[in-house]
């Protein structure tokens, strides 16, 4: 810089002239960013709410008009952003494939009107991939409607079993089509326990990312609602979900640290399921009230003596292996398992697999099989290695970045597992979700390539929003060079 100009003063009036013309200009790319992030953020959070609003709107609407608004709102969100390619969009293409065989399936099955609605689910998914937003306000947004609904969701299991009068004074307000789909028991303000326990899982793990991402001190406070939600998801009964939401979160609690502190984090690990089951073995009696613990005993019980715990899901199981081996390249046909099971499996009841991995063999046989999990796998192992990453680094820049990848890390983990023995692929609540946490990946990826890619300004002239910029990126860029 001293070879530019050859005195201070003349150093100084155009560093400063410089300085003023890029604030202004500055100030207006960031009024004009933050207007359209603003009205993504509003389409994309309509979009994660319809995934809380699948029942409400199907039973008092219908399906098509459920289709008719995921489609339009994911036209309103990449309406409302300029088209670009760069590393996060490419990233989308994983996804068209997956596409293009659902929709052959699709075509060759009997297009019922649920795969219908899940052609158009994951090709409004695909398109969100392509036309995703790089703010993190965007998402953070969505965090928070995601931890409502599930305040709300938690709410019903709660009062339906505390309070059932006051259940009874909730639900009278619900439209009489959704008041009569409602189910019994630990259901609360859903047709079905396992929707209840979904719901509520996505708002722990929204609460939850503000610790792992450090941007929320450990205090009581703070620890109500996830306390509260937990609660609820015991008392939902729901075995499988409760499980596997508990191996998520101790996996995404040691994946983020090496060296000694790996090793920390794995005793004291061990020293809580140490007192846990402790606690369980000495108060069996009055904790098997609470329906989760209650069926986890009598699990045990019942496998300790050769019983079937799956709750008949061996026979789909058979037989959805049996459909894979008749036809084995391109399978039956999308959404065709759940209307050859009348008959071979249930007497007049229709089921899914409740294992996404073999329906997918027997519905789309080995070409479709190998393209989903292509997309599943990818997608898992890039945002583990984001989250890991971003994780490690002491960086206050890099906090709500922390904070998204973690839930997103930790539901496509849910999601992979909960595909094991339930239907997350075939719902739309945890399809949208899904595509709702990959989104956060692929945004991601994309500010990182472009942070890495252009370089700042010099800092004698940077604004203050260049400075920012500059801070923000220096930490991206480490973190995805790593």
């Amino acid at each position: 810089m001293s070879g530019f100009c050859k005195s201070t003063g003349e150093r100084n009036q155009p560093n400063e002239a410089n300085g003023k013309v890029m604030e202004t200009n500055t100030s207006e790319m960031a009024l004009k960013r933050g207007r359209g992030a603003d009205r993504r953020a509003v389409w994309l959070v309509c979009i994660v709410s319809l995934s809380f609003l699948l029942h409400l709107v199907t039973r008092v609407l219908s399906g098509y008009a459920y289709g008719v608004m995921i489609t339009l709102f994911t036209m309103l969100f990449f309406a409302s952003k300029r088209i670009t390619f760069r590393r996060g969009n490419r990233l989308a293409y994983l996804w068209l494939f997956s596409d293009v065989v659902l929709a052959v399936s699709f075509l060759r099955s009997q297009r019922s009107n649920g795969a219908l609605l899940d052609v158009i689910v994951f090709t409004c998914g695909f398109l969100l991939f392509l036309f995703f937003s790089e703010e993190e306000t965007t998402y953070l947004r969505c965090l928070s409607a995601i931890k409502a609904f599930a305040i709300f969701f938690s709410a019903g299991v709660l009062l339906q079993r505390f309070l059932p009068a006051a259940y009874r004074s909730v639900v009278a307000v619900f439209p009489s089509d959704y008041r009569a789909a409602l189910g019994g028991g630990r259901a609360g303000f859903t047709p079905n326990t396992g929707y209840s326990a979904g719901y509520i899982i996505a708002g722990l793990l929204s609460c939850l990312s503000a610790f792992a991402a450090r941007t929320s001190r450990l205090r009581l406070k703070r620890c109500i609602v996830p306390f509260c939600l937990a609660f609820a998801l015991l008392l939902t009964g729901k075995r499988g979900p409760t499980l596997f939401a508990a191996l998520t979160l101790v996996y995404c609690y040691l994946v983020p640290v090496k060296g000694s502190r790996k090793m920390r984090r794995y005793w004291r690990m061990l020293l809580i399921v140490g007192v846990l089951a402790l606690c369980v073995w000495l108060f069996e009696e009055s904790l098997s009230s609470i329906p989760v613990i209650g069926r986890f005993a009598e699990s045990i019980s019942e496998l300790s003596v050769g019983e079937d715990i799956t709750s008949g899901r061996l026979g789909l199981y058979r037989w959805a292996l049996q459909l894979f081996r008749e036809h084995p390249m391109l399978g039956i046909g999308w959404g065709r398992y759940r209307t050859t099971v009348v008959g071979n499996v249930t007497r007049v009841k229709s089921l899914e697999t409740h294992n996404i991995y073999l329906q997918l063999l027997a519905e789309t046989g080995i070409v479709g099989f190998l393209a989903f999990m292509t997309a599943l796998l990818t997608f898992w192992s890039k945002s583990r290695a984001a989250y890991r990453d971003c994780a490690l680094r002491d960086d206050g820049g890099m906090r709500d970045w922390r904070r998204l990848l973690f839930f997103s890390h930790a539901y496509q983990t849910y999601f992979l597992l909960y595909g094991l023995t339930g239907n997350p692929l075939y719902d739309p609540h945890f399809q949208i979700m899904y595509i709702f946490s990959c989104m956060i990946y692929t945004a991601y990826a994309s500010v990182a390539a472009r942070c890495t890619a252009q370089p700042c300004p010099p800092a004698e002239s940077a604004s203050p929003a260049w400075a920012t910029a500059r801070r923000r990126r220096a930490a991206v860029s480490v973190t995805v060079g790593r």
